[in-house]
């Protein structure tokens, strides 16, 4: 039991380790095709988490108690997404414009 609790303790550890230590190996400007390839796979790593852990739990949880018991979690499925792109329009446009980003904001604060 307790080679289980480490092991899954130190996987996730391990990963995000692993993961995080490539911020020192890319030190420089990143080209824009890698930076939207990690940009793409680490939201869809989110999509996924946010869907399997939370949603799918959450319709299954309320499946017993009728058939409209899943509307609250199918509509947060829908309003984060669209509440997400209308604040990155919003900040798109009070930054000058599209795609433009102040000097400060183009290299990480690492």
């Amino acid at each position: 039991m307790v080679t289980t609790l480490l092991i899954g303790l130190l996987t996730p550890l391990l990963g995000t380790m692993l993961g995080s230590a490539f911020v020192f190996f890319m030190k420089d400007e990143m080209s824009a095709r890698l930076q939207k390839s990690l940009l793409g796979f680490a939201s869809g790593v989110m999509v996924a988490a946010s869907v399997w852990s939370l949603l799918i739990p959450a319709m299954e949880m309320e499946a017993d108690s009728g058939k409209w018991a899943v509307l609250p979690a199918g509509l947060a499925a829908h309003a984060c997404p669209t509440l997400h792109a209308g604040l990155c329009r919003g900040s798109n446009v009070l930054r000058g414009g599209r795609g433009t980003h102040p000097r400060s904001l183009q290299r990480s604060a690492l």
